[in-house]
């Protein structure tokens, strides 16, 4: 049985425990001292240091302890420095196994973000060389799971006649379209 005095982080780990996201989404957090405290909605509490934080560690000690958590747990912020911060970053920075858990889900996700680039590419009828200003080898390293750049995503989204939101969501389908057969 849970005691919790505050509606909203009971709110939260309840929503967490729903989807199966208890470990990415955060309960509570508070400052004590030089560190900071982070409970995820799995109830398992990390603390982390703000030297290891160094983006919170250029804060006064007055405007570390002012954030407020996003609503269903998705991160804490800080609007003294306009710092956004998830618990799978906070998280990282404690647990080596978490970190490596993330880089591996990363490179996948890169991977498959790469081929959805070549698909989106194929089904418009473009070769790798039909891409103004990003070079052939450029589109081969994106399509093998090397991020793109912002300016290199215009200048995809313009090669296939559409704005950057619009190129984005037919990668997002094709992405979603191939989860759907997995």
């Amino acid at each position: 049985m849970i005691f919790y005095s505050h509606l909203a982080q009971l709110k939260r780990i309840l929503a967490a425990w729903q989807t199966g996201a208890s470990e990415r989404l955060i309960a509570k957090a508070t400052v004590l001292e030089d560190r900071l405290l982070v409970t995820d909605c799995a109830l398992q509490t990390w603390e982390i240091p703000f030297q290891q934080l160094p983006i919170l560690a250029k804060l006064s000690p007055e405007n570390r302890a002012e954030f407020e958590i996003d609503e269903d747990g998705s991160y804490l912020y800080w609007p003294s420095g306009d710092i956004h911060l998830d618990m799978e970053a906070l998280r990282a920075i404690v647990d080596p196994e978490w970190q490596t858990r993330l880089r591996v889900e990363r490179a996948i996700y890169d991977q498959y973000f790469g081929e959805a680039v070549a698909a989106v590419r194929k089904a418009h009828h473009l070769k790798q060389t039909d891409i103004p200003g990003v070079s052939s080898r450029q589109i081969r390293r994106i399509e093998k799971g090397d991020r793109p750049k912002l300016e290199t995503l215009r200048k995809l989204s313009q090669a296939h006649g559409l704005t950057v939101n619009e190129y984005m969501e037919e990668i997002a389908a094709t992405l979603s379209q191939w989860r759907s057969i997995t």
